[in-house]
């Protein structure tokens, strides 16, 4: 049977034949061979549930034309990863250096907000949406010389809590933020509010992913006793 691959932005869409028996594993092969996008850095969703390996298509009941969402794993740039070792190592140099000449202490720079190990939403570069996880890392950003409005000049290393053992995501301040935990009514909302609404792309009547959105308007219902 026939099933269609598409990504979350729908840049990248692949028509593939499987069998029920055929497994998640197999499938990823048959993406990386199609779409040229490595098994590590694919995540697989089906009606708004990741799709995990050791299963089959028939555990997740996917029928002919049914269509499985591909979101791509961004990959740690090593351009970054080297610049910061270096950027440390100048700095050991030349904190060794004014030390020969001062005995004043060097002051390390930590975050004002955030430590490792604290639990919070971190925002998916690749479609916008919010994964619950933790930081794992912090470290200064070399691509910037000084902190700019709505960021504090660290990348925070974060780790979505159900793929801890995959490489973590490079993220600004504005791309973490308190994990949210308050379940809100729609009656207590207002038009202009910023909330987190959940919402499927595929299957609008069942369970997504998590996105920023501004409620807009309020609809009264009425009754009449004419």
């Amino acid at each position: 049977m026939y099933v269609k691959v598409k990504s979350m932005d729908g840049t990248q869409t692949a028509v593939l034949t499987i069998s029920k028996l055929t497994t998640i594993d197999d499938f990823r092969g048959m993406v990386e061979e199609k779409l040229k996008i490595a098994k590590d850095r694919q995540r697989l969703f089906y009606r708004g549930k990741q799709m995990e390996d050791g299963y089959s298509m028939f555990d997740y009941n996917i029928n002919v034309n049914d269509v499985i969402q591909l979101m791509v794993k961004p990959v740690l740039s090593e351009t970054n990863i080297n610049t910061s070792i270096k950027a440390v190592s100048k700095k050991v140099l030349e904190g060794k250096e004014n030390n020969e000449t001062s005995q004043e202490p060097v002051m390390i720079k930590e975050s004002e907000f955030y430590r490792v190990g604290d639990l919070v939403d971190g925002k998916s570069l690749y479609d916008g949406t919010w994964w619950e996880g933790k930081i794992v890392k912090i470290v200064p950003n070399p691509n910037i010389k000084e902190s700019l409005d709505g960021d504090d000049g660290f990348l925070y290393h974060f780790v979505d809590e159900r793929c801890e053992l995959e490489p973590p995501s490079e993220l600004l301040l504005k791309h973490i933020r308190p994990r949210a935990h308050h379940l809100l009514c729609l009656k207590d909302l207002k038009p202009g509010d910023m909330i987190m609404a959940n919402y499927n792309l595929e299957e609008p009547q069942e369970r997504g992913h998590w996105f920023d959105c501004k409620y807009r308007w309020k609809c009264y219902c009425s009754t009449s006793n004419a």
